[in-house]
């Protein structure tokens, strides 16, 4: 019997789905708000505002967190989710066996067609999740830990985030799906359509 009730929310709440940080990675939380807050912040419906907790600290209020942070559209946010999910292990395994090479330091490292270097450098991507939600990852050879630099940027707002903690998220990209269906929207075909 337990099974066949269901909590669900009235649209005017945020939902609210994340990655908890540890003491080694960051964690993320998102705020998903399907229509304007009743209450008074300057978010819209149909949006994402995403927050980062630091490593080894837990996150703020909500009242706290929407002060800081990136706001992005629904479909924007669906849409990274999906690329995070599809893709994000691909890119992560290409990316690391170019700094490796870079690494052994005697090997010619391919910038453009007919131009190399050997040496240090910096693997860099970019994408972009729709119009305005752009996501670059950048990972250097001569650093000591094999780490990413990344970040999500919207309007000059930027949002340092750990790609990994994204991915993480996208964990909980089919229950939002799921209950995005319930609550009246369908899912998109494919990235950046999203209909009402």
């Amino acid at each position: 019997m337990d099974d066949q009730i269901r909590n669900f929310p009235e649209s005017s709440s945020p939902w609210i789905t994340s990655v908890i940080a540890t003491e080694k990675e960051s964690g993320v939380m998102a705020f998903i708000f399907l229509d304007k807050p009743n209450q008074k912040f300057n978010i819209d419906g149909n949006s994402v505002h995403l927050v980062v907790a630091r490593k080894g600290e837990g996150f703020k209020t909500m009242e706290a967190s929407l002060q800081e942070g990136l706001t992005m559209s629904l479909e924007d946010f669906l849409c990274m989710l999906e690329w995070f999910q599809s893709q994000w292990t691909v890119l992560d395994k290409k990316m690391s066996a170019r700094i490796s090479k870079m690494r052994q330091l005697n090997m010619p490292i391919k910038m453009d067609e007919g131009l190399y270097f050997i040496g240090h450098g910096s693997c860099i991507f970019q994408w972009w999740f729709g119009q305005e939600v752009l996501f670059e990852c950048r990972k250097k050879s001569n650093d000591q830990i094999d780490c990413y630099i990344s970040h999500i940027q919207r309007n000059g707002k930027v949002l340092e985030i750990e790609p990994h903690t994204i991915y993480k998220l996208t964990a909980n990209y089919a229950a939002i799906i799921k209950n995005l269906s319930l609550a009246g929207y369908k899912k998109p075909d494919s990235p950046g359509e999203m209909n009402q």
